[in-house]
């Protein structure tokens, strides 16, 4: 929440186009110019923020896994470069967290995902809060109230939440301290041939407090983003070329999320 993952992959998708590379920018959900999204479930249920309502924890898996499949058949035919906000860990898996589905089961969920999308050779990005519930009190004063309280409801209000007892901002920190534990930063959970055969995976330490990573253009036309998300005005457009041109991008999938 609020580690530039949107600014990021935008400023990436852009950065890949102008070295000539076909990239496309796949946003974390439907929006007003797409309404169809081609990987996320809850958009497309009743309650949007509240699929439990809507589905079984198992059938919202296989909803979401079939979609996954769809994705990757696409991606594989296509000679683009897909750069993903968010998709992999947020999205349908924050979904199957809420529900209140064992370790296990998001565990099996996220591996899946994984070897769906093996072929792709995916590299993985992500940006990491040293302090969480600083990052997120930030996040919610720069959004607003009315966000924040839709947040509050909507994730301390699941079946997670209201399980673990949960209350208002504090239940909100609470979740996201817990989530990395319960979700997805157990990295050895990928097998050492996705390691070996895919991108390297990039971690990257969010600004504290948290900003955006640069919007299209604010480094200028060819400088990448820095480690601590700003402009790293050391690489110039050669590395960069040597970074991302001569890399196996045919079919490759980035993955920007936090």
């Amino acid at each position: 929440m609020g580690a530039g993952k949107t600014t990021a992959a935008e400023f990436l998708t852009d950065h890949l186009q102008r070295n000539g590379i076909a990239a496309r920018f796949l946003p974390e959900g439907p929006t007003i110019s797409e309404r169809e999204h081609p990987l996320r479930i809850g958009p497309t249920l009743p309650h949007p923020r509240a699929v439990w309502l809507d589905a079984t924890i198992d059938e919202y898996v296989a909803s979401s896994l079939a979609k996954w499949r769809a994705f990757a058949r696409e991606a594989d035919a296509a000679a683009t470069v897909t750069v993903c906000d968010g998709l992999l860990f947020h999205g349908n898996m924050t979904d199957v967290l809420l529900m209140d589905a064992e370790r296990q089961v998001v565990q099996r969920y996220v591996t899946t995902v994984v070897e769906i999308i093996h072929s792709l050779k995916p590299t993985l990005i992500y940006f990491r809060h040293a302090d969480i519930a600083r990052a997120v009190r930030a996040v919610c004063d720069e959004r607003g109230s009315e966000w924040e309280a839709m947040q509050v409801a909507w994730k301390v209000g699941s079946p997670y939440g209201v399980r673990r007892e949960l209350r208002g901002f504090e239940g909100l920190v609470e979740l996201y301290q817990g989530y990395p534990g319960q979700s997805h930063l157990n990295f050895g959970w990928f097998s050492p041939t996705f390691l070996r055969d895919s991108a390297p995976l990039t971690v990257i330490p969010s600004p504290d407090p948290p900003r955006s990573a640069p919007r299209n253009g604010d480094c200028g036309p060819r400088r990448p983003l820095g480690k601590s998300g700003g402009c790293d005005s050391s690489v110039d457009e050669s590395s960069e070329r040597r970074r991302y041109g001569e890399t196996d991008l045919d079919a490759i999938a980035l993955d920007i999320f936090g």
